[in-house]
């Protein structure tokens, strides 16, 4: 499985994906503004050279708070149509977990589902299904991020699985996002 790491001030992202999403994945969610190294963590060291030439290792501290981001599962399914066209659902499948490394604490560990319904005529013979799985993966993250600041209990029970109480632990997330402003 590949990834990516990123660090971006006290806050460490990690996405864990399919090999042929790498690079839909980098270049439509992954914003250019945060670095990131392909199958290796950013933390450690980071070389930096100034314009009279000294050169600098500066150790990058471990993160505060660690984002994982786990694409689990994509499905394609009929979900209806007629004699003309074929209507799929295109689902995407992502564990979402939000940890503090350094308290051993775990604010959200959830599986968050989307269901992008397509209609594809039946005469349409080239497919191509990753545009399909790539937009569910963003629309996935879109929902979610608009439940991080105004969860929706319905929203939640029908598209969250997890363990815990769903809204106490994306009350517990918010705090996140807000320390780290």
């Amino acid at each position: 499985m590949h990834k990516f790491d990123a660090f971006h001030d006290d806050l460490q992202l990690k996405i864990h994906k399919k090999p042929f999403y790498e690079k839909e994945i980098k270049n439509s969610i992954i914003n250019d503004d945060i670095a990131f190294t392909k199958d290796q963590s950013v933390g450690g060291r980071l070389s930096a050279r100034f314009s009279n030439g000294d050169v600098y290792n500066l150790e990058i501290p471990s993160p505060d708070f660690i984002v994982s981001l786990e694409l689990k599962k994509l499905k394609k399914a009929r979900v209806g149509g007629s004699g003309v066209e074929d209507v799929f659902g295109y689902v995407s499948i992502m564990n979402i977990k939000v940890e503090q490394p350094e308290m051993a604490k775990v604010y959200l560990d959830a599986d968050v589902r989307f269901a992008l319904p397509v209609t594809i005529p039946k005469t349409m013979t080239n497919n191509d299904d990753r545009v399909h799985f790539i937009e569910s993966t963003i629309q996935l993250l879109n929902t979610f991020t608009k439940q991080i600041s105004k969860p929706d209990t319905e929203y939640l029970d029908e598209w969250v699985e997890s363990k815990k109480d769903n809204a106490e632990q994306f009350e517990q997330f918010l705090e996140v996002v807000n320390k780290c402003k």
